[in-house]
């Protein structure tokens, strides 16, 4: 699937559909003018280079107000509403390697979109302090480091899709005290958009653990299709997300997506997930969700299901389609409260039959468990039987060795008194005798 320009579908709140509908109107004039701007710039910067002897973005030359003018529209009441000024600027598909210059001079500045030039730092928009909105989509971003250097009190959108960052949370350049903590930098952030990045295998830098950061309690919109994770640590330190996007990326289970409970949609297309289950169990207590996309990839699910199908006609299942799949019908019954599954409605009938599938696997369920707690209890009754069984030959063999003991006991006694006996008559004998020779 081909990498989009995720303007398309990202969430149109109120500020979003005047940016998304600005940036679309003037796409296709745009489009025709962009290779000629950005062949004059280059121009320029090689002729900055051959003049400053260097490559660096410090030796071109500075955003200038000429240049800003040519993209400044829009005019609003101030921030403190005692005058009028420019609130928008666009600066598309200008070969811009630097942003560095006169921005400080357009304070009331609230839209900037500087997508389709080759940025690598964003560190000059904190001369803005109003900025509302800001898109840098298509340059070569490596991370969101130079936007955390300052506090942007209101900014509520960023998009930053197809740069080259790696991660989105860091807690380098904060430890350092270069840097504001993400929380702290974009109190106001409503939604952000990061897709056809490098963001992997998770949100946050390697080096980093998420016991590091907090928090941030204002993003509802997340997207981060088309990058690299392979896990979604870090996604709980966004607890209102309602909006999360993660298609094609190397994800094989979405644990810590449990803890998203005010989540409405998720796109977990074009992934590596191995477990229908166990993605159903981590999605059940996600009681706002209404919007699943799982299709395309994701073909482990349909291996899963049909040996299940196959499983509910070995053990009985009465009903005439058991050994088929219907993969709605099967979301269906562990997420009875989805309304689309991939893009499309669910229907009154699907709903039907999924209360059916579950209510016959209820049964199903309920009378194997039957027969086998009777084969437990049966076993545990054999049991007790041998048990009784040796109990009683152990008492049998302890009587045989007690009538024995006493045996011997009595045996014993007899022989004493037959001493004893002798030794009387013995003596009696000798007095006889005696008795005789007297005689």
């Amino acid at each position: 699937m081909s990498a989009r320009d995720s303007t398309d579908d990202f969430p149109q709140t109120d500020d979003t559909a005047e940016v998304a509908a600005e940036t679309k109107s003037g796409r296709a004039s745009r489009a025709e003018s962009r290779a000629e701007s950005r062949a004059e710039s280059r121009a320029a910067d090689a002729e900055a280079r051959s003049e400053f002897g260097s490559d660096d973005a410090e030796a071109l030359p500075l955003l200038s107000k000429s240049q800003i003018g040519a993209g400044l529209s829009q005019i609003s009441r101030t921030s403190d509403g005692g005058n009028y000024a420019f609130t928008r600027l666009e600066l598309v598909g200008r070969g811009l390697r630097s942003i560095e210059g006169e921005l400080g001079s357009y304070a009331e500045l609230r839209y900037v979109n500087l997508n389709h030039n080759e940025l690598m730092d964003l560190a000059p928009l904190a001369a803005l302090p109003n900025l509302l909105s800001v898109s840098s989509t298509h340059n070569h971003l490596s991370s969101i480091d130079s936007l955390q250097r300052a506090v942007h009190p209101s900014l509520q959108i960023l998009q930053l899709d197809h740069n080259e960052c790696e991660y989105l949370l860091s807690a380098a350049a904060v430890a350092s005290k270069s840097s504001h903590p993400f929380h702290e930098a974009f109190p106001s952030l409503y939604a952000l958009s990061a897709s056809n990045n490098k963001i992997g295998p998770r949100l946050i830098r390697s080096e980093d653990s998420r016991r590091e950061f907090f928090t941030h309690d204002r993003l509802a919109v997340l997207d981060l299709s088309f990058n690299s994770l392979t896990s979604l640590d870090g996604i709980q330190l966004f607890p209102q997300l309602r909006l999360l996007n993660v298609q094609q990326n190397q994800l094989e289970d979405i644990a810590g997506i449990e803890v998203l409970k005010h989540l409405e949609k998720i796109n977990l297309s074009d992934n590596q997930l191995k477990s229908f289950n166990q993605t159903m169990d981590r999605l059940s207590n996600l009681h706002n969700l209404k919007h699943l996309i799982l299709a395309p990839g994701n073909a482990a699910f349909m291996n899963e299901l049909e040996e299940a199908a196959a499983q509910a006609v070995e053990n009985g299942s009465e009903l005439p389609d058991a050994g088929t799949v219907d993969f709605t019908v099967e979301v269906l019954i562990r997420l009875p409260g989805l309304l689309y599954l991939d893009g499309r409605r669910v229907t009154a009938a699907q709903r039907k039959q999924a209360e059916i599938i579950k209510k016959d696997r209820a049964m199903i369920a309920e009378k194997m468990k039957a027969e086998q707690e009777a084969v437990e209890k049966e076993a545990r009754e054999e049991e007790e039987r041998e048990k009784k069984e040796r109990e009683a030959e152990e008492g049998e063999d302890d009587e045989e060795e007690a009538d024995e003991d006493a045996e011997a006991d009595e045996g014993g006694e007899g022989g004493e008194e037959d001493a004893a006996f002798d030794e009387g008559t013995g003596g009696e004998e000798a007095s006889f005798d005696e008795g005789d020779e007297e005689a």
